[in-house]
């Protein structure tokens, strides 16, 4: 090997140890095995799929209660009974159909109602506890999403919100036997 090549080497590295740091520990950039989620059988998987739309169509008619209008605004004895039923229709699911992706889906929805509530901190700790119920699977990826957007846009924590985009694994190559994906990544 020339001399020349031999100097600059040690040159380029201790550049770029300045400009990016140490490493401290080796980069994998493997795409991760995920882990699969519960999966349900066909009629359970409609039983929640009928629960989760239940539930969304409790939260949709209580924002559309509160939204403005012409008519009276509902008393708060009644925004209170259907805020705590809509809180509890996620519940459900998330309870009875627990590590699903329709479980993911609903907690993510609960968290969102939390936050429209303006009970921030509770919204907070349920996607982050979401994320780390889901951690390695693919629902993981949405609610890590969803955190990071949570801390960019509403604790204004740049910082946290990068940590948590950071923790979203790179896709996996597609399965041999999965031609949609693989013909998607062809074009």
């Amino acid at each position: 090997m020339p001399k020349q090549v031999l100097l600059i080497c040690p040159v380029i590295i201790m550049s770029l140890v300045i400009l990016t740091g140490p490493c401290t520990e080796a980069q994998d950039n493997t795409p991760k095995q995920t882990v699969p989620t519960r999966k349900l059988p066909r009629n359970r998987r409609r039983e929640a799929g009928a629960a989760r739309d239940r539930a969304d169509l409790m939260r949709a008619r209580f924002e559309r209660q509160l939204a403005p209008s012409d008519h009276s605004k509902p008393k708060e004895s009644q925004t209170e009974t259907l805020e705590a039923e809509v809180v509890e229709a996620y519940e459900d699911v998330i309870e009875k159909y627990a590590h699903t992706d329709i479980a993911a889906y609903c907690a993510m929805r609960l968290a969102g109602f939390y936050r429209r509530l303006g009970h921030v901190d509770k919204s907070l700790r349920l996607l982050e506890a979401t994320a780390s119920e889901f951690e390695g699977t693919h629902e993981a990826s949405k609610v890590m999403y969803e955190t990071g957007l949570f801390h960019a846009q509403v604790r204004k924590d740049q910082a946290s919100a990068r940590e948590w985009f950071k923790r979203i694994p790179d896709p996996s190559p597609p399965a041999p036997n999965d031609r949609d994906s693989q013909d998607m990544m062809t074009q």
